[in-house]
């Protein structure tokens, strides 16, 4: 049995993740254009019409936006919280924005999915959306754990996502670029609060609390477009990391998901 990911995309302008078994293929997000994704997955040799589902973690449109059409061309369920659901209906600016009801799954934070042989686990995420989740995924050997869209890090995702073997992690601004940007003052506290975006160097911080033998790749999200770059993202988070005692030779594969082509293909063992 083997473990499958790939950010297909992950940025401000759009999010889309890819994890299969040898029998099941999922979603974790839609947030660019039908398209993309198909073409996408087929690039990972996966036939999109063999995704069992769309799981979304929010409803803003840089994680949904090619879930209605593409759930509504294969009949693929999506899978969301109550409230965000209800958001995406009410907010839906013409019908083929709308998610087809009958493929809609409603799921709750805190409990376990199982759809074949992949097991997911849902957990409550600080960010100003409603009721948004992260989720880690098991295949009963490897675990994969997916946050992005997080003001800060809650004390129990320590436990959470502790032993995982991947590791997607929102790496949103640097703060000084953030700072000195010419993003409106609202916007700016928005994304340094604890309902906005993680910074570089909370990633860092946070990442290093989960160093374990286990975890063998770890890629950065989420990025801005305008207060971010790939590169000094790794900077902090290298630094952030070796400040924290973490050997300067990581233990681990780092780097940067890329916004507009899919990242790598990684498969587990």
């Amino acid at each position: 049995m083997a473990l499958r990911f790939c950010p297909l995309s992950s940025s401000s302008g759009g999010n889309a993740m890819f994890v299969g078994t040898s029998t099941t293929h999922i979603l974790i997000d839609a947030g660019i254009n039908c398209k993309r994704i198909e073409q996408s997955l087929l690039g990972c040799g996966v036939s999109p019409s063999k995704i069992a589902g769309i799981f979304l973690t929010h409803e803003h449109i840089d994680h949904i936006k090619g879930a209605a059409l593409f759930s509504r061309k294969y009949g693929t369920n999506i899978y969301a919280t109550a409230p965000t659901i209800e958001k995406i209906q009410k907010s839906a600016k013409k019908e083929t924005d709308l998610l087809p009801i009958d493929n809609v799954v409603y799921i709750k934070p805190n409990k376990q999915i199982v759809i074949q042989d992949l097991q997911l686990y849902t957990f409550p995420v600080p960010h100003d959306a409603e009721e948004p989740i992260g989720y880690t995924l098991f295949d009963g050997k490897s675990k994969i754990s997916v946050v992005t869209d997080l003001g800060y890090i809650p004390d129990r995702f320590g436990e959470i996502m502790k032993n995982s073997d991947i590791v997607l992690l929102e790496s949103n601004h640097d703060i000084q670029m953030l700072k000195e940007g010419t993003y409106p003052p609202a916007l700016k506290r928005r994304i340094l609060g604890n309902y906005g975006h993680l910074s570089n160097y909370a990633a860092g911080d946070f990442l290093s609390s989960i160093v374990s033998p286990k975890l063998k790749y770890v890629f950065l999200g989420h990025l801005s477009q305008e207060n971010n770059t790939p590169q000094q993202a790794l900077e902090t988070v290298c630094k952030t990391l070796h400040n924290n005692g973490v050997p300067e030779n990581l233990p681990f594969n780092l780097q940067v998901a890329p916004a507009n082509t899919p990242g790598a293909l990684v498969t587990l063992y």
